[in-house]
């Protein structure tokens, strides 16, 4: 088994500002820890477990329900009343055909702000199937000394999986002792 850790820096923020560190990950397993693995049916053997990427932030984090339920409702509402108004007037036609499709939209975005932030939250769990043919994986951590202790955690972690995958390679033989 040969692995590879690097740790990563990224600018985030809308100005650059701030930093998101990560832990990216590469395994190889040999041909016969893979033959190993494929006769005893090992895949889904959790390696470790992590965030993807940062938490969102608790502003950004509200911002996709308030555009589902104040800023699409209002939209719409302001159309509908617009457009009961050029019924009669035959002014602003286009005006509430816009703030209905903007209310539409607004809420749609906000429904995949919602799903993409829920995404975002989620521990990621990292077995052997999502590694066995050597594509990597990162873990989020909020410090360079997070990412550290990460990667101590991540190496203990992939000596154990290493250990797992030799001791499943035979079947114990039948013992007889007395107690």
């Amino acid at each position: 088994m040969r692995v590879t850790i690097e740790h990563r820096e990224e600018a985030a923020g809308l100005a650059r500002q701030m930093r998101n560190y990560f832990v990216d990950c590469a395994i190889e397993f040999s041909e016969e820890e893979k033959a190993i693995i494929k006769a005893r049916k090992l895949y889904d053997h959790v390696v470790t477990s992590g965030f993807f990427s940062p938490p969102p932030t608790p502003l950004s984090e509200n911002a996709p329900e308030w555009l589902r339920a104040v800023v699409a409702p209002i939209a719409a509402m302001i159309g509908v009343i617009v457009g009961i108004q050029s019924a009669f007037t035959h002014a602003g036609e286009g005006l509430s055909f816009f703030l209905l499709l903007l209310g539409g939209g607004t809420w749609v975005y906000g429904f995949l702000a919602m799903r993409k932030q829920d995404a975002a939250a989620k521990r990621q769990t990292i077995t052997i199937r999502t590694i066995i043919d050597g594509s990597g994986f990162s873990i989020y951590a909020p410090s360079p000394a997070d990412a550290k202790v990460i990667d101590e955690d991540l190496r203990d972690k992939l000596v154990a999986v290493k250990s797992f995958v030799a001791g499943s390679a035979e079947i114990a033989p039948k013992q007889t002792f007395e107690l």
